[in-house]
């Protein structure tokens, strides 16, 4: 029998429960299955085990990789032991909290081998073990008990034992009618990656961390303060700025990090983190390893304040390694796009000058830091766009198609001669396949009087941008987000549909400063023809203790735990 989806999806949080929030994965891996052969309240399903469930993992004959449902700590495992008949044999205890502040211990019981140690920090899918049937098992026969208590020495049902739910307050489920002996639900971990967000952030005259927010369905859990790189001293981020992007530098299909650092008298160095495994045992625990020293690039003569913050990254080549382009401003009207190929291990192919250049056309400066990549062509390899300020209140977009060497030149996307005023938009322009037809397309967030702000799109039809509309895919007649408190603090990546996991359709979030070290990440998740599911709360918020100073524009998404 195969478990209805809309059960699966609210008791194991795939799916739109009352606020579409949901959390828990399936402890399995990605893409297996597993059988119900023990459900609720049955059994040896009693007490502290009224909401277990015995899972056999990928079929009889077969032990399986058990994996995290959720984010947490390692408090508590045992090694071992054997059939012995005595409790949960080998197993592994998680502490979640979930985003919004709720403990949870999740217990992974009977297994063959454990992978972690107490006080190891688990990402959601981490490898935990292996199926086994150690301790007290009905013949010996392998399988898998998982279990969720609110407390870690749980005795009793009605006071600690609970059902495997999204997120408190976001709904429950029937789980002895859904979680029926029988029942094969297939695991929601698929190739579709939704992503995280990371921000790099200044401590101090010159420390910095590389912070990190796992998605989990419609929240991001924050991994912790030391981030996943720190240093605490000898980087100061003034010398980056805004510019910092995300790729897949080394092709190992890992998001990346990178930045370029300018350390005065125009000098200046690409630096690059790359997205490693801690250990052979821990597949989905990742840690940027800073690729230091003279870093993937670095030369004299090359001024980054004629950069600014027009840095952006894609696989420009089409080779499946992501590269770096900027646009540099020549001071005399005439700009150059400059682009480092990456062969893995380092850039290369710098020309001065440049896949593309002009002698005064439009000069750079009207550009600002409105400079986006994307594959707006939908020939799989990224492009790059520009959002020129002309005239007084005039606006036009203009694109350069990559052929894999140089950028062409395909004139303007979009223009009007008035009445699109720029300073309104800032530098929050991003890009990303909003519609999910397979082009990337532009989205601007756009601040109308009496605190008002729409998020306007135009999508591409391959040869130029359509669409748009004053009225926006979100925030028409809605006042009170301020886009200052936001600056330029925009991104778009796919977070998840609002029935749960990727969808191929680009959302949009941003990182809103309330003051006082109060901040939260808000999220729009596209329809395909409008942005929905705004909520002010946002999915992750902190009261205090995290001023956005300190990460100025440096936040970037992509699905950076692999998922």
């Amino acid at each position: 029998m195969l478990l209805p989806v809309a059960a699966v999806a609210l008791l194991f949080g795939m799916g739109e429960a009352a606020s579409a929030h949901y959390y828990l994965r399936f402890p399995w891996g990605q893409g297996k299955g597993a059988t119900v052969t023990q459900a609720y309240n049955g059994g040896t399903h009693i007490n502290e085990d009224s909401y277990a469930l015995d899972l056999d993992v990928e079929g009889a004959g077969t032990l399986g990789d058990i994996t995290a449902a959720g984010y947490g700590e390692v408090v508590s495992r045992q090694t071992g032991r054997t059939c012995d008949g005595i409790n949960y044999g080998n197993f592994v205890t998680v502490k979640i909290v979930y985003p919004q502040g709720q403990v949870r211990y999740a217990l992974y019981g009977h297994l063959s081998s454990v992978s972690v140690s107490i006080g190891d920090k688990i990402l959601q899918g981490q490898k935990l073990g292996v199926e086994g049937n150690s301790g007290y098992t009905w013949d010996c026969g392998p399988h898998l008990h998982f279990r969720i208590t609110e407390t870690q020495g749980c005795q009793t049902k009605d006071n600690c034992a609970v059902e495997p739910e999204p997120m408190s307050g976001q709904g429950t489920a029937d789980g002895e009618s859904a979680w029926a002996v029988g029942a094969t639900p297939t695991s929601d971990n698929t190739a579709a990656q939704e992503a995280d967000i990371a921000a790099l952030f200044k401590y101090g005259a010159s420390g910095a961390r590389i912070h990190t927010w796992m998605e989990d369905g419609a929240a991001f859990g924050f991994y912790d303060a030391d981030g996943w790189w720190r240093v605490d001293s000898g980087f100061n981020l003034s010398n980056v700025g805004d510019r910092m992007v995300m790729g897949d530098y080394d092709g190992d299909g890992l998001k990346d990090v990178a930045v370029f650092f300018d350390y005065g008298g125009c000098q200046a160095t690409i630096f690059v983190w790359l997205a490693r495994p801690l250990n052979a045992t821990q597949t989905l625990r990742f840690s940027y390893q800073f690729n230091g020293g003279a870093g993937w690039w670095s030369r004299g003569g090359y001024c980054l304040g004629q950069v600014a913050g027009r840095m952006v990254s894609g696989d420009f080549t089409g080779d499946g390694k992501a590269d770096i382009a900027a646009f540099y401003d020549y001071l005399n009207g005439s700009g150059r796009i400059h682009v480092w190929t990456s062969t893995g291990s380092g850039f290369t192919g710098y020309d001065v000058n440049g896949w593309w250049s002009t002698t005064g056309d439009i000069p750079v400066s009207e550009v600002a830091d409105r400079f986006v990549a994307g594959d707006f062509t939908g020939d799989g390899k990224t492009d790059v766009a520009a959002l020129y300020h002309w005239a007084s209140t005039g606006a036009l977009f203009r694109v350069w198609r990559s052929t894999g060497s140089s950028f062409v030149d395909t004139g303007n996307w979009w223009s009007v001669g008035s009445g699109y005023d720029l300073t309104k938009v800032g530098d929050r322009l991003v890009a990303g396949n909003f519609d999910g037809v397979g082009k990337d397309d532009v989205a601007t967030f756009f601040q109308y009087p009496n605190a008002e702000a729409r998020i306007h799109v135009w999508l591409s039809s391959g040869s130029s941008f359509t669409g748009y509309s004053p009225v926006g895919w979100w925030g028409y007649g809605i006042s009170g987000y301020i886009l200052d408190q936001v600056d330029g603090r925009m991104v778009s990546a796919d977070f998840g549909s609002m029935g749960g996991g990727a969808d191929g359709k680009a959302d949009i979030a941003t990182f809103y400063d309330y003051g006082s070290g109060q901040a939260r990440i808000h999220v729009w998740r596209s329809t395909g023809s409008i942005f929905a599911g705004y909520d002010s709360d946002g999915w992750w918020s902190v009261g205090s203790g995290y001023p956005l100073s300190g990460v100025a524009g440096r936040m970037v998404a992509g699905p950076f735990d692999g998922r």
